[in-house]
């Protein structure tokens, strides 16, 4: 994929995922260098997005964070830890959802789509993807880290 294209698709989902927080939770994100180093368990979903170009949208944060965007959109605490993982798992498809739209009114012939995330619970969570263009940006809030890593094949 070309450079400037590339860039373009990763500021959409990245501007995705600002709004995305501010509209749900009212959570500021602060931009960091890179992912700090912690023990806190994380949750972390991954979205695959199909059409002219294939990809990936993988959302990891901290487990209190999602808690708090949980509360924010149910009004009440989850019962158990499928529940957050569940909830991150719309979280995400909201966000590659609205990146995607911008994507394909920019790029008409791209028709992009969304597939169905996968969700994985741990303490350190690295996804490597061969012959994938990728960004990692994160960012830090007051109740934990937030990473999104973009990721395109093709042209």
């Amino acid at each position: 994929m070309e450079q400037d294209k590339f860039n373009y698709f990763c500021n959409c989902f990245e501007d995705a995922l600002k709004k995305t927080f501010a509209q749900l939770a009212e959570v500021d994100l602060s931009n960091c260098d890179s992912q700090p180093a912690d023990s806190t368990k994380k949750l972390s979903s991954v979205v695959g997005v199909v059409g002219v170009n294939k990809g990936r949208i993988h959302i990891a944060m901290a487990e209190d964070l999602v808690k708090k965007l949980y509360e924010s959109a149910n009004g009440e605490s989850a019962t158990d830890e499928m529940d957050l993982c569940f909830y991150l798992a719309e979280f995400t498809n909201m966000i590659t959802g609205s990146g995607i739209t911008v994507v394909n009114n920019t790029y008409r012939g791209s028709d992009l789509r969304l597939t169905p995330p996968a969700i994985f619970a741990d303490e350190k969570l690295d996804i490597a993807t061969p012959q994938v263009q990728s960004a990692q940006k994160s960012y830090q809030t007051k109740l934990g880290p937030v990473m999104i890593e973009i990721g395109f094949e093709g042209e």
